[in-house]
C-alpha cells in the first residue's frame, strides 16, 4: 500500500514529550485544575492527547482499545457538521475547539460510581490505578484483539502507552497520581522486553518430550501422524505433522535415561519394548506458573551424547532441562464437580510439576509466565503437558473490566416475555388450586 502525504506528516509519536515552557504551564494548570474532579481531568487529558497526536490506522486502533478498556466510549459529534479549520475560521479558540471536537468521554457507570463516593462516601465500583489497567490491558485486550508476537505491532502498542503517560506526566493532569503512571510506564518496559520471549515459549511448548509422551499414551498427539499406508493411499501430497511411534519412543526413552530417578527408571524397563502396557492414571486442566528453570548440567548433556553415539539416537533427539511450576489460580475459572481428593489436590497451590522441556525452549522462560495446559501423569510416576491453551506474561492481571464494561442495564420486558410469565403465573395458581381442592 502506498504512503499518503498525510501519512508521512508528523504524528506527535516521533519523540519523548517536550517540556512545557512556564506560560505552557500555567494554562496547563488552569485546564487541569486540581479543584477538577480527577475524573474531569481525565476525560479533558484522553481527548486534549487525542487531539494532538496524528493517529494512524494502527496507533488509532490501540489507543481506542486501551480507553475504552478504562472505562471511556465513543460519543457522537455535535459540532453541526463543521470540522477543525471550519471552526477556526467561525472565531473559536483552541479550547473551544477540543471542547466542541472531543471523540471520547466516560461511562455513565463510571461517573455516577466517582459521584457516589465522593457525595454519599459509598465505596467506589471504579477506581483509579494506571498500573493495574497497563497490566491488565497488556495481558488481556492487546493480547486478545492484536497481533502481539509481531514486533512491529508491539512496538506500535509500546509507543502509544508510553506517550499517553508521558504526556499525562509533562502536563499537570493528575499529580496526585504520578507514581502510578510511573509504575504503568515501567509495565511497558517489561511486556517489550517479555512479551517476545512468550511468543516463542507459546510457539515451543509442549515440545519433543511432551510430545512424545502424549502420542504413546493416548493425548493430544495421538494418531496425528499420518501411517505410511495413509500416505500411500486417502493422504497422498498431505502436511505430515507429528511423531510416529518410533520417534515419540526413542525421545521418550532418552528423557527417562537422562532425568528419571532410578525407581522410575526401572519401573520404565519392565515394561514392554513398545511401551504399550503403561498407562495414563490422571487428566487434569489447571493453571500452571513457571517457578524455576533447570538448564540441562554437564552430566545431562554428557548422557545425551552417548545416547547418541551409543544408540544412535537421531538428530530430533534435543537435550531436555527441567521446566518447575506450581499451581495458578485461573482468574474467573468456571466451577468443576471432582471428587473430595481431587479438589483436595487442586486446592493445594504449593504443588509442585517438573517436566522436560528443551534447553531451547528453556532459555526464553521467565519464572512467574502462566499458562493453561492439560497435564496428565503415567503410572510410573512421569507426568507431561499435553497441550498449551493459553500463556500469559508474569504481569497478567484480570479486571472486573473484562466483564461489566459492556454490560448494560436490562431494558423493560417485551410483549412475548409478559405473555410467557403470565403463562407461567397461570399454570402456578392452577396447579396450587388443585392441591387445595
Amino acid at each position: 500500500m502506498a504512503l499518503s502525504k498525510n501519512m508521512l506528516k508528523p504524528t506527535g509519536f516521533e519523540s519523548v514529550e517536550p517540556p512545557l515552557t512556564p506560560s505552557e504551564y500555567d494554562k496547563a494548570l488552569e485546564k487541569y485544575s486540581p479543584e477538577d474532579s480527577i475524573i474531569s481531568r481525565l476525560e479533558t487529558a484522553v481527548n486534549s492527547f487525542n487531539s494532538n497526536r496524528k493517529m494512524h490506522q494502527d496507533t488509532r486502533a490501540v489507543f481506542e482499545k486501551l480507553v475504552s478498556f478504562g472505562g471511556f466510549r465513543m460519543k457522537g459529534q455535535f459540532q453541526g457538521g463543521l470540522n477543525k479549520k471550519q471552526m477556526k475560521r467561525e472565531g473559536m479558540t483552541k479550547e473551544e475547539i477540543e471542547v466542541a471536537s472531543a471523540h471520547y468521554c466516560l461511562l455513565e457507570e463510571v461517573t455516577n460510581s466517582y459521584w457516589k463516593e465522593v457525595d454519599d462516601k459509598q465505596k467506589p465500583s471504579w477506581v483509579v490505578d494506571f498500573e493495574a489497567l497497563a497490566k491488565a490491558f497488556l495481558s488481556s485486550q492487546f493480547m486478545h484483539h492484536f497481533h502481539w508476537y509481531d514486533p512491529k505491532q508491539l512496538a506500535t502498542a509500546m509507543m502509544v502507552l508510553r506517550s499517553f503517560y508521558n504526556y499525562l506526566i509533562v502536563h499537570p493532569v493528575c499529580p496526585e497520581y504520578k507514581e502510578q503512571i510511573l509504575a504503568a510506564s515501567a509495565i511497558c518496559d517489561v511486556a517489550e522486553q517479555e512479551l517476545p520471549k512468550l511468543a516463542v515459549v507459546g510457539q515451543s511448548l509442549p515440545g519433543a518430550f511432551n510430545s512424545a509422551c502424549s502420542t504413546l499414551f493416548g493425548g493430544a498427539y495421538a494418531d496425528v501422524h499420518l501411517s505410511k499406508a495413509a500416505r500411500d493411499s486417502w493422504a497422498q501430497g498431505a502436511d505430515n505433522v507429528g511423531l510416529d511411534r518410533h520417534e515419540a519412543t526413542i525421545i521418550f526413552k532418552a528423557g527417562v535415561a537422562a532425568h528419571s530417578t532410578s525407581e522410575q527408571y526401572a519401573r520404565i524397563a519392565a515394561l514392554r519394548s513398545d511401551l504399550s502396557d503403561a498407562k495414563c492414571i490422571s487428566t487434569e486442566s489447571l493453571g500452571l506458573e513457571i517457578t524455576a528453570v533447570e538448564l540441562p548440567d554437564a552430566d545431562v548433556k554428557e548422557t545425551y551424547e552417548s545416547l547418541r553415539k551409543r544408540e544412535g539416537f537421531h538428530e530430533y533427539v534435543h537435550t531436555m532441562g527441567k521446566l518447575t511450576c506450581k499451581r495458578w489460580k485461573i482468574p474467573f475459572e468456571h466451577p468443576v464437580d471432582l471428587p473430595a481428593h481431587l479438589m483436595k489436590a487442586k486446592a493445594d497451590m504449593n504443588q509442585r510439576f517438573e517436566f522436560l522441556v528443551e534447553a531451547e525452549t528453556l532459555a526464553y522462560c521467565v519464572p512467574g509466565m502462566k499458562m493453561v495446559a492439560v497435564v496428565k501423569e503415567l503410572d510410573v510416576g512421569i507426568k507431561w503437558i499435553d497441550c498449551v491453551e493459553s500463556m500469559h506474561p508474569t504481569f497478567h492481571t484480570w479486571l472486573l473490566n473484562e466483564q461489566i464494561r459492556d454490560w448494560k442495564e436490562p431494558g423493560p420486558a417485551t410483549d412475548w416475555m409478559q405473555r410467557a410469565m403470565a403463562k407461567k403465573t397461570g399454570l402456578a395458581e392452577a396447579e396450587a388450586e388443585i392441591e387445595v381442592d
